[in-house]
């Protein structure tokens, strides 16, 4: 794939104090259906060195290439990542923090929660507010670190990338297509209710299914999503109100959007938005 048609979004930030980089790209198109996209970044902060990674049900694969990176999981667990070293998370019902000990740089791969599993090659529930070494997944994991450091830019970066996912997802099968679906429709806002007459299922047989699954019943995960699009409206859209921002991620009063963002970020909304970073730096610690 032509390199320039990779790219499609670079983000960039500096104030004389802080700086970050963020280039967002295309998988190749044989991975495109599987993964959304890959971002790789590049910073060096003086004002602060941790960041808030909210609660949310996308999950992560990150591989770190700069200073040691340092991790605190939804459980509290403390991860250090040096140069080369990765880890993936899945969904996460709190609050994470990312500590950076100088420059810092490295890659993401976007994808499905679903396809996250199979590119780790753990059950999702597995993944749930945690995170697993790429080194204890298996010489295969390990590698992806050093030969991303060996590449030596985000060009040949994507390239290795796409290696990596291709080989991961040929020798995984795919997930369950109906828990797929379940997940996929209750994280843009589908009523429980609604998505069991859709689906034929009864209540309770949607919910031990969901819950075997991912560790979560079906609300529960709906309440994370709707936690999820409200922070990313707000990062998207900075200025816009609380109250629209509420509405569109699907809040049904202020009440109802300061209870959620409470027990997930454990702040208010004014607080979280005053803490968002620029150009999508991400959340203020």
């Amino acid at each position: 794939m032509d390199l320039v048609k990779r790219s499609l979004n670079r983000r960039v930030f500096d104030d004389g104090t802080d700086r970050w980089e963020i280039i967002d790209a295309r998988p190749h198109e044989t991975i495109a259906p599987f993964v959304k996209r890959y971002s790789w970044w590049n910073e060096e902060t003086q004002s602060f060195t941790t960041r808030r990674e909210l609660a949310g049900t996308t999950g992560v694969f990150i591989i770190n290439l700069g200073s040691d990176l340092e991790i605190v999981d939804a459980r509290g667990e403390l991860h250090r990542l040096r140069a080369g070293d990765g880890f993936v998370g899945g969904i996460a019902q709190g609050t994470s923090l990312s500590r950076s000990t100088g420059e810092m740089m490295g890659f993401h791969v976007h994808a499905p929660l679903e396809n996250l599993s199979r590119l780790a090659g753990v059950a999702l529930a597995e993944l749930s507010d945690g995170v697993v070494a790429l080194d204890d997944l298996g010489a295969g994991h390990r590698s992806i670190g050093e030969r991303l450091l060996d590449a030596g830019s985000s060009e040949a970066g994507w390239s290795v990338l796409d290696e990596f996912v291709g080989d991961r997802l040929r020798s995984t099968a795919p997930r369950d297509p109906m828990t797929c679906f379940i997940l996929s429709r209750l994280a843009k806002g589908q009523r429980v209710q609604s998505l069991v007459a859709e689906i034929g299922w009864s209540r309770r047989r949607l919910a031990r299914h969901v819950q075997a699954e991912v560790g979560l019943e079906p609300r529960a995960f709906a309440g994370l999503a709707r936690f999820e699009r409200f922070a990313n409206i707000m990062q998207a859209m900075p200025t816009l109100s609380l109250a629209e921002a509420a509405l569109d991620a699907g809040y049904a009063d202020q009440a109802h959007l300061t209870r959620e963002v409470g027990r997930y970020a454990e702040m208010t909304p004014r607080e979280l938005r005053n803490r968002l970073l620029p150009d999508a730096g991400g959340v203020r610690e």
